[in-house]
This record gives structure tokens, sequence and C-alpha cells, in this order.
């Protein structure tokens, strides 16, 4: 008796950062593992308390684990392991952000350093939105284009700070925050969506902005919504550190920012959004 053996190729998958592949698809922590045992070892208490919103200041999802353990399953295992691990954060971020995170500890960047924080804050944007289950507002153009480089799009906007939690009475405290508004640009009657990507952990906070023009669906830079308008309490304690200021930048800014006010940071265009898809009757 014959028998017809036919190949069957491998199984291709989709990694977010270089889709098509045959390699194994892993699990990524979107706060990677380094943050929470630096964490653990510096701070009291064991177990973190994670807050996950959605639009509208409503709590997703709130938890408290041993670990900052929101997670996604989405990248292959050289992009995880590799370039992400061992080639960037291992030796690159984890030196620049270890005692900011556990100690809010000051610290003096330079430009350079800068560009390595803000592509940080970018790829933690791109990899928050895969743990959702939701809308994915990234393209793959967009994250194949940052495997590429490993930098930050030119047309964003970001931001750090101090997140000084323990006013609030939330100790080792995470906080996560992607929504997606609809403005009117101030220039002319375009119509974009503005990303904002809210992120916490220990004593650093950061804030995404991306902006996309809905005509053509690319993005656009940040600046053509003209100057952003944030509260007091934000312009005291945010840092800009993406476009680059072009000189050496000292942290932490003057001032900090509390729950609430990390909060407000995340909801600021809500109500904006709100009159745009509801305007007032004639």
């Amino acid at each position: 008796m014959a028998f017809c053996c036919a190949y069957t190729p491998e199984r291709v998958k989709t990694c977010m950062f270089c889709g098509p592949t045959a390699e194994k698809i892993t699990k990524e922590h979107v706060w990677s593992a380094w943050i929470s045992d630096i964490l653990k070892t510096t701070m009291e208490g064991d177990t973190f308390t994670t807050f996950r919103y959605k639009e509208g200041k409503d709590i997703e999802h709130k938890w408290e684990a041993g670990e900052i353990n929101l997670q996604v399953k989405d990248l292959c295992r050289p992009c995880n392991n590799v370039w992400l691990g061992s080639e960037f954060e291992g030796p690159v971020i984890k030196p620049l952000l270890s005692d900011v995170i556990a100690y809010a500890a000051p610290a003096h960047w330079s430009p350079g350093e800068q560009a390595h924080i803000a592509a940080w804050c970018y790829k933690m944007a791109l990899v928050l939105e895969f743990a959702s289950g939701k809308r994915v507002w990234f393209t793959d153009a967009e994250r194949h284009e940052f495997r590429r480089t490993r930098a930050a799009h030119s047309f964003l906007s970001i931001r750090v700070a101090k997140y000084d939690f323990a006013d609030d009475g939330i100790f080792k405290a995470s906080h996560s925050y992607s929504a997606v508004h609809q403005l009117r640009a101030q220039k002319g009657d375009l119509t974009v969506e503005v990303k904002l990507t809210t992120i916490s952990a220990g004593f650093f906070a950061f804030q995404v902005v991306a902006v996309r023009d809905l005509s053509t669906g690319e993005l656009i830079d940040v600046r053509e919504l003209g100057p952003i308008e944030f509260s007091p309490q934000a312009q005291a304690s945010l840092l800009q550190v993406w476009p680059l200021p072009g000189r050496a930048v000292p942290w932490p800014p003057v001032s900090s920012l509390n729950h609430k006010d990390l909060i407000d940071l995340s909801e600021m265009w809500a109500k904006a959004h709100e009159a745009l898809e509801d305007p007032p009757a004639s």
C-alpha cells in the first residue's frame, strides 16, 4: 500500500512589530517584569494596585497582584526577547529609569537619553492597546516603522511627570489609560482623532499624544493642533522629552501629579470630543 505524505508548511503567525512570522508568539508584560522586580525590592507591601481606565473616567479594571501583570501575546520571540529585551530595555532603559521609577531619583537627561525614553514611552503605547482587546489605533505600518528605527514617531508629543501616588494613599500603583478623542483642528476645518496614552509605574508617569487626519488616515504633527492647553497643575508637572527640546533637561519637574491629576490629564479632551459628536441643536 502506498502512502502519500503532503508537506504542510509551518503555520504563519503575526507579530505586532514585524508582521507575519514563523517564530513563536510570546507573552509580553505591558510593564516589563524588571519594573515589578525593582519596585518589589524598594517599596513596602507585597501587592501592586493597578488601574486601567476607559473613556469617561470609569475604571475598566482594577486589581491587586504581586506584580504589574497586564500582558499581551502578540510579540514574536526575537522581537520580545532580543530586539526589545536584551538590546533595548535591559542595557538602555533600565539604567535610565530604574531609580526614577523606584525612588523618584533626580536625573539630568541628555538629548540622546530623552530620545531613548521617548522611544520606550511610544513602545509602551503601542503594546498597551493590544491589551485592551478593543480597537487598535496605531497601524501596522507605524508599528513596523518603529521596529525598523526603534525611535518615537516624529509627529508625536511625549511628556513625562513625577507621579506622587503616595499622596492618594495608593502605594505601589500603576495606571493605564488609552483614549481616542475626535477633535476639530484649530486651523481650517480639519477633523482629526487624538490618541492619548497615559501610563504610570511607581513614581514615573508619561503621556503620548498622537494625531491622525481622518481624511487621509495618516498621522500629522501634533503641533498642527496649536498649543496644547494643559491645566495649571499639568503645566507645572509635565516635562517634554519629544520632540526633543534640544538641550539637557532635569527631572523631576517642579510639581507632581496625584491620582486625580493623572485622570484629569488622561481626559483633557473628552468634553471637546463629546461636543463634536453631539453638536448643540440649532
